[in-house]
């Protein structure tokens, strides 16, 4: 068969498929659809620790917009879509928490490390708050004269300083 054209007819997958993407990303209904099969996907399938890093740095920049946007906003109108945006930020923090529930509970014999650095960072400012805070309960059982303890067992001597104003 003869072509009409008088040559071949060049196919550029690259320019196809930027067209097709750069039109779903003007439509709203498409962009939704996709973003709740994210949800169910990190919702069935475990994700890798960089993907959940990434995802948490995503909700926490994500809900600081929303605060700010919800703060500065002139005229309650001028932020119609409030709810809608607060219903999709709860239903992708409720499918983080199950994600790195799971990472926690699957991998968390490795070591602290094992649900990212994100978890990591979280859980030790944490632990030196409840370390604070736990002192005056346990204050002053068995240890030497000097020395405070804190709930973790370790006297304030150990920490380098005072737990809750108390001197060396």
């Amino acid at each position: 068969m003869a072509d009409a054209g008088g040559g071949d007819v060049e196919f550029n997958t690259g320019d196809f498929l930027k067209d097709r993407m750069s039109r779903a990303m003007k439509r709203g209904d498409i962009m939704l659809a996709l973003g709740v099969v994210a949800i169910l996907v990190v919702l069935i399938l475990p994700l890798p620790r960089w993907l959940l890093d990434f995802a948490l740095a995503f909700s926490i920049m994500i809900s600081v917009l929303i605060l700010m946007t919800a703060l500065f906003v002139e005229r309650p109108l001028d932020f119609n879509a409030f709810p809608t945006v607060l219903l999709l930020a709860t239903m992708i923090r409720l499918s983080l928490n199950l994600a790195s529930t799971r990472l926690i509970l699957s991998d968390g014999h490795e070591g602290t490390q094992a649900a990212g650095k994100v978890i990591e960072a979280f859980g030790g400012f944490g632990k030196r708050q409840v370390l604070l805070c736990d002192a005056d309960d346990h204050a002053g059982d068995d240890v030497d004269e000097g020395d405070q303890q804190t709930g973790d067992g370790v006297t304030a001597h150990e920490l380098g300083g005072t737990v809750h104003g108390a001197e060396e």
